[in-house]
């Protein structure tokens, strides 16, 4: 199984940690993007603490960046 690494939110509130986890398989219709880079912006700010958009946990953060598309489904 390939991984990747991401900042990945467990607790609301609590600092996201930098993890190896699984690559995800892109579904019909999406994209799988090789992120370059990333920012940590207000709105990442703001749904760490469970604020703005909040998702089940755990989540990857990084709402903005730029990269190149590597796979796609349709």
């Amino acid at each position: 199984m390939a991984t990747h690494k991401a900042l990945v939110l467990h607790e609301y509130g609590q600092k996201p940690k930098l993890e190896e986890t699984a690559k995800p398989e892109p579904k019909e219709g999406q994209l799988l993007i090789k992120v370059q880079a990333t920012t940590i912006n207000p709105s990442d700010r703001l749904r760490m603490d469970g604020v703005y958009f909040p998702v089940p946990l755990p989540a990857t953060m990084g709402l903005e960046g730029t990269g190149e598309v590597v796979e796609a489904n349709g």
